[in-house]
């Protein structure tokens, strides 16, 4: 046997609406520049870490959910403004 329903139950999809399904995660946004090497923007530079002769940088990504945000080596990083922000913020601190 196999399922079979009549074409009646069938439904419109919903949108991902945040008040209808909290829980539902929102869809993520292409790269910034689809024809070339993939790459996606930086909305904020969250911490830094020292590893041996680099330094890596926690990058949250624009659209995405915190738990998308990745380490990034220095030399990857294509946001010098943002940088330069985050490397102030820490001199403040200090």
């Amino acid at each position: 046997m196999h399922p079979v329903f009549h074409a009646r139950l069938l439904k419109l999809a919903t949108p991902n609406n945040p008040a209808l399904f909290p829980n539902r995660e929102p869809s993520r946004p292409d790269p910034v520049f689809p024809e070339e090497e993939e790459e996606y923007e930086i909305e904020a530079i969250v911490d830094h870490r020292d590893i041996r002769e680099h330094r890596e940088y926690l990058v949250h990504w624009l659209g995405y959910p915190n738990s998308d945000d990745s380490w990034v080596k220095e030399n990857d990083l294509h946001a010098t403004n943002l940088l330069e922000e985050y490397l102030a913020a820490i001199e403040k601190e200090e």
